[in-house]
């Protein structure tokens, strides 16, 4: 049976975020004085919101109370956003001793959490892609729709959005980043001094193929450089984002090898082009590479982007982007969710923390850092463009092709079914066997139950 709302959920993305583009909807929450040994709450109404309290301890003199929050957002940029979030939890509750405890992965950060839940051992809360990856520890969060109607959630975020966040009607978790996945991201010089035209170079499959050949002719033998096992997964998503029946299948574990065959065919050819040590190195190996001049372009998110910025480059000037053959406009989204364990230690300090991060004031300039989509619908994107030249191009791209999204792997297929992708596609780098592959597949999703329909319309 089809899951009406997850679908409605996802074709009213576009509609809103189109909305946005047009509209932009400015909403600013007063910020609350601190003072010490004082509690100072203050009631805004804003508009597309109810009225949001926001309550500030901040007392000076009281005994540090230790929170831990558990995440994957451990290298370079993605630990910076992190510590912002920290940073503004900390200047409303100087009295709070942060344990940071990062992983090195979503898949390693998951087990943990089911064994550390198992065992009554929990942390103040933690972090998990939305859809699938939160709902696996449904029966050990706290049910927080309390929280979302008290500031309002409900009323500032697209159905898409809050169908990943909600399980059998409750919501368990709330969401942070709405990142897009299907990018390639490529230095402008090197393509510039290779007289390639984006997007006309690029539109169709056989250009791409040769615009990848006419690098390597010209001395730039990996011209696509990533890194980890988890970009040969944000690769595939690229690939899927032009044939969404296809990857419709993928999300209800459907695929047959006639789907499989053809996607590994072009997976091939783009890892022909690629350095083979990826998976010896960190997810922010590709843009790093690109900006050496030792590739030319990388694969996978917007979360790149902050990648290129942090080091000083300029979008427009250093770096652009450009998606693969009829995926403009099409989104594969990937979501952030943060949630608080039933049995956490510090249960009221941690729904502080969501109303922290989730304020508009923290919120916005995070958004703007991380280069993600705006998934509130009272979020300025003049204000977001005005300072993320990247967000607003997409924005506008968006805008002109018609916004359609699809959630990532990650948060439409049961969790571990990311994980199983991620290690057939590392061993296919090895022997590079399409044929076997693509049985792996197939045979793999039999290992896993897809309990929610999906159907991507066009």
């Amino acid at each position: 049976m089809v899951n009406e709302g997850r679908r409605r959920a996802l074709q009213t993305i576009g509609a809103l975020v189109a909305g946005l583009i047009v509209g932009g909807a400015a909403g600013y929450y007063l910020k609350p004085a601190v003072e010490a040994v004082k509690t100072v709450t203050k009631s805004v109404t804003v508009t597309k919101t109810a009225t949001v309290t926001k309550t500030v301890s901040a007392s000076v003199t009281q005994t540090p109370v230790k929170f831990e929050f558990c995440h994957f957002w451990s290298a370079g940029t993605e630990a910076e956003s992190m510590k912002m979030l920290y940073d503004a939890f900390k200047e409303r509750y100087p009295y709070v001793e942060i344990i940071d405890t990062p992983f090195k992965d979503s898949a390693t950060l998951y087990a943990s959490m089911r064994t550390r839940l198992l065992a009554g051992n929990a942390p103040s809360a933690f972090h998990a892609h939305g859809g699938y990856a939160t709902f696996q520890f449904a029966d050990y969060l706290e049910d927080i729709s309390d929280l979302w109607e008290e500031q309002g959630w409900v009323n500032i975020f697209d159905e898409g959005t809050k169908s990943v966040c909600r399980y059998e009607g409750k919501y368990v978790a709330i969401p942070i980043t709405l990142c897009r996945c299907n990018l390639i991201e490529y230095n402008i010089k090197l393509f510039e001094k290779q007289g390639i035209k984006v997007p006309e170079d690029v539109d169709t499959w056989d250009g791409f193929v040769a615009v990848l050949e006419k690098l390597r002719k010209a001395g730039i033998e990996w011209p696509i450089a990533m890194g980890t096992k988890w970009n040969l997964v944000w690769t595939l998503m690229n690939l899927l984002a032009p044939v969404p029946k296809t990857y419709e299948k993928l999300c209800n574990g459907e695929l047959t090898k006639g789907d499989v065959t053809p996607l590994l065919e072009k997976l091939n050819t783009i890892l022909d082009y690629t350095n083979p040590d990826l998976l010896e190195l960190t997810w922010d190996a590709g843009p790093l590479k690109v900006m050496k001049g030792e590739a030319a372009m990388s694969s996978g998110g917007d979360w790149l982007v902050m990648v290129y910025r942090a080091k000083g480059w300029k979008y427009g000037e250093d770096f652009g982007y450009f998606v693969l053959p009829g995926a403009w406009g099409r989104c594969i989204v990937s979501y952030d969710n943060f949630m608080i364990p039933k049995e956490s230690p510090t249960p009221e300090l941690a729904r502080e923390f969501l109303k922290t991060v989730l304020d508009i004031e923290v919120w916005q300039p995070f958004a703007v850092f991380r280069s993600c989509l705006p998934a509130r619908t009272d979020a300025d994107v003049e204000y977001i463009a005005s300072r993320n030249r990247f967000t607003g191009d997409e924005l506008k791209e968006l805008k002109k092709y018609g916004m359609r999204t699809y959630p990532a792997i990650v948060n439409g297929t049961p969790a571990g079914v990311e994980l199983r992708f991620a290690e057939i596609l590392s061993e296919f780098l090895t022997h590079r066997d399409i044929d076997r592959t693509a049985d792996e597949i197939v045979d793999m999703q039999k290992e896993f139950e897809y309990t929610i329909r999906w159907s991507f319309v066009e």
